[in-house]
């Protein structure tokens, strides 16, 4: 009776610490399936959060590429600008000085602001 009353302690001991440990493991697999979706759910942030940067990275890149496109435009228009201007105004001066030339040959007074820039004097007071 004795090796009953021991088998039936043993087993009794054996089957609440098997108890115990079934407990404990439902225990952590609960707590991993909780963190396995606060883990999903940090996740499914994250990969949002990843589509709005990269949203946002897109739109940033297309304007940083439209900016240096109206930069570049903009360069090349002032140079250009700046190259065509300088013969138009070699031809206007001559166009002037033409034309003050006529006016003179034919006995005109210029005004003295002609005279002086594109002569270096005021031809209308010669006397002075």
């Amino acid at each position: 009776m004795k090796d009953l009353i021991d088998e039936n302690e043993i087993s009794e001991n054996v089957y609440d610490k098997v108890a115990q440990a079934v407990a404990r493991l439902n225990n952590a697999k609960e707590n991993a399936e909780n963190i396995s979706q606060k883990l999903q759910h940090q996740l499914d942030e994250y990969k949002e959060r990843q589509r709005s940067l990269e949203r946002i990275q897109t739109t940033l890149t297309s304007g940083l590429i439209g900016a240096l496109v109206t930069a570049f435009v903009a360069i090349v228009t002032a140079v250009l600008s700046v190259l065509r201007s300088k013969p138009e105004r070699d031809l206007k001066r001559l166009a002037v000085i033409e034309k003050s030339q006529q006016l003179l040959a034919s006995g005109a007074k210029l005004p003295s602001d002609i005279t002086y820039h594109y002569f270096g004097k005021d031809q209308n007071n010669k006397d002075k």
